[in-house]
């Protein structure tokens, strides 16, 4: 690239090559791309930009989510979002993502999901209560954006988490990757079926986010093993995942 290279150059498979950051979800290689005038507005052969391409490649691994920081940084160097965008993050079951690409697609929510995704909980929660139909995408996005409050409601009109899975993308985990503490605990500590250590998608979730604040939740409130019993293996994922903060903890 210092050479003269060109960053948006078509490769053989008819890909820019600035979508070899996303196809191997690395940030540090796309900020390094992104210093060369990346147009993230090129599509590849199949039509996808980058953000969609990222998307798809991501969740077509089966415990891999799209990264919620390196969708917001394709974003905020111009990876366009539309209607179809937001059509490929709901056909792959990624509602953790919905609220990045919400203020660009305003108009393909209702006004429960709205609130939700503005971070208005609590105005979001009174028409929770009121709303005589839920549909399974108003559920998902509660779950994944609300409060203890809006799990409290959920169970009062007798939603089951576990049977409501968006693309087979449980809740539980679906709210982990949006990184929200509140409702995760709200759901475990009610029904601790639900959680279930050998779920390899909440361990990703941990060390692909460094979601440090999780970890230490599982740990003290016993939801997984002590720490020292953690296989080398198990540890060495972290590492090579570069979860500075949760390796310092374990």
């Amino acid at each position: 690239l210092d050479a003269g290279a060109d960053v948006n150059a078509y490769d053989a498979d008819g890909c820019p090559v600035f979508f070899y950051s996303a196809g191997t979800d690395d940030e540090k290689l796309f900020c390094m791309m992104a210093d060369y005038g990346p147009d993230l507005t090129l599509k590849n052969k199949e039509g996808s930009d980058i953000l969609k391409y990222y998307i798809m490649e991501q969740s077509q691994i089966i415990e891999n989510y799209p990264r919620r920081n390196l969708v917001k940084m394709l974003i905020d160097h111009g990876a366009p979002v539309s209607e179809e965008t937001v059509e490929c993050a709901k056909q792959y079951g990624d509602y953790h993502i919905l609220d990045l690409l919400y203020p660009q697609t305003k108009d393909c929510f209702t006004e429960l999901q709205k609130q939700y995704l503005e971070g208005n909980a609590k105005k979001a929660n009174l028409i929770l209560e009121h709303q005589e139909e839920l549909s399974e995408t108003d559920i998902a996005i509660a779950v994944i954006y609300g409060n203890q409050q809006t799990i409290k409601i959920l169970r009062e009109r007798q939603i089951d988490f576990s049977e409501i899975k968006p693309e087979e993308r449980p809740l539980l985990e679906l709210a982990a990757w949006n990184q929200n503490l509140e409702t995760v605990s709200a759901m475990l500590e009610n029904d601790r079926a639900m959680f279930q250590p050998e779920k390899t998608a909440m361990v990703t979730e941990i060390y692909d986010n460094d979601d440090v604040d999780f970890l230490k939740y599982l740990y003290e409130k016993g939801w997984i093993n002590n720490v020292g019993r953690m296989s080398e293996n198990a540890f060495k994922e972290y590492v090579s995942a570069e979860a500075i903060e949760s390796v310092k903890y374990l």
